[in-house]
């Protein structure tokens, strides 16, 4: 009899060691779950709390031709805002729009500078939707060219 008690206590070992390496490989799991959703909870976080941006463009030069326009398309995969600064030549005006809200004025919905006026230098900053993002900008002089200089900012 002492030699089965002997073997029934070395297998209640062999099950607790295993038991013990299922607990410890179990932790292990949990750990490196807890780490990579804690890096997805940061990446999503900072996306929400717009701390994220990116450069689309900068110092980037066009030249417009008299009575000319050109349309600048963008990916913006969140929403945001971008920041556009720009130097210009001669008067200019820009619109932002997306392609994906195309009922109201081709889906452009911001100006600058407001209707009416031109402007030779400026910054403005524009709300942006998911999709793609267009840029518009007119030359409406009907005699003279202009160049612009423009950097754009994507934060999302």
């Amino acid at each position: 009899m002492a030699e089965g008690k002997a073997e029934s206590s070395g297998e209640g070992k062999a099950k607790e060691g295993t038991g013990k390496g299922i607990l410890i490989a179990l932790s292990a799991l949990i750990v490196i779950l807890a780490v990579l959703l804690g890096y997805e909870y940061y990446s999503y976080s900072s996306i929400v709390e717009l701390k994220e941006s990116k450069i689309l463009d900068k110092d980037k030069t066009v030249n417009l031709p008299a009575g000319a326009n050109m349309e600048i398309s963008y990916n913006t995969p969140y929403a945001g805002y971008i920041k556009i600064n720009f130097t210009s030549s001669g008067g200019v005006y820009f619109w932002v729009g997306n392609s994906q809200y195309v009922s109201y004025n081709n889906g452009y919905y911001s100006r600058y500078p407001p209707p009416g006026d031109t402007a030779t230098s400026g910054s403005f900053t524009v709300p942006v939707f998911p999709g793609t993002t267009k840029i518009y900008i007119r030359n409406p002089g009907i005699l003279v060219g202009v160049t612009v200089t423009y950097t754009l900012e994507y934060v999302y």
